[in-house]
C-alpha cells in the first residue's frame, strides 16, 4: 500500500470519531498528503518522502478554514494556529515521540519487515494522534498555549543564530 491508502486507514477514526470529512488529498512522488477536518479542528497528515518523516499538523479553524502559519514571516508572533503532533506529544510524553522512519522502531520484539515498516510507522502516528491529541480533535486548544511557548522559543532560538532578533 502507499501511503495515502496507509493514512486512509489509520485515520479513518477521525471520520467515525471525531467527526471529521477528507477535505483534501495530493497524490505526489514526493509529498503526498490527506486533510481531515471537522467543526473545530483541520488535521493535515503528510509524508516528507526525501526525509522519511510524516508530519501531522492540528489546526484551530478560524472562520472554518485552516490557516497556515507563515513562521518566518512573522517573526513576532507569539500565538499560532496550527502546531505539529510531535510538539505536543513531546510536551505530555516525550518518550513517545515518533521522529523519522530511519529512527523509528515499532516493535520490541524485533525488527519490522521492510515490506510493513510504512504501514507500522503509519499506524504509531495515528495511535499518538489518538492518544495525546484527543483534547485538540474535540475542540479543547489549551495546549496550543504551551505549543506556542514552544514554537516562539525555537524561532527566538533561529533568529538569534542568524544575528536576526
Amino acid at each position: 500500500m502507499e501511503f495515502l491508502e496507509l493514512a486512509r486507514k489509520h485515520l479513518r477514526y477521525l471520520e467515525t470519531g471525531y467527526g471529521c470529512k477528507v477535505m483534501k488529498e495530493r497524490r505526489d512522488r514526493w509529498s503526498p498528503f490527506v486533510a481531515y477536518q471537522n467543526q473545530t479542528t483541520g488535521v493535515l497528515a503528510e509524508y516528507e518522502v526525501r526525509d522519511a518523516y510524516l508530519n501531522i499538523l492540528l489546526y484551530r479553524l478560524e472562520n472554518g478554514k485552516i490557516i497556515r502559519d507563515p513562521v518566518l514571516n512573522s517573526p513576532t508572533a507569539t500565538t499560532f494556529h496550527g502546531h505539529a503532533l510531535d510538539d505536543i506529544v513531546s510536551l505530555r510524553s516525550a518518550a513517545a515521540v515518533v521522529g523519522s522512519m530511519q529512527d523509528f522502531s515499532a516493535s520490541p520484539e524485533g525488527e519490522i519487515p521492510e515490506s510493513k515498516m510504512l504501514e507500522a510507522y503509519v499506524r504509531r502516528f495515528a495511535e499518538n494522534l489518538r492518544l495525546y491529541a484527543d483534547d485538540v480533535l474535540r475542540g479543547d486548544f489549551a495546549i496550543f498555549l504551551q505549543v506556542d511557548r514552544l514554537m516562539r522559543r525555537r524561532i527566538d532560538e533561529w533568529l538569534a543564530s542568524y544575528g536576526r532578533k
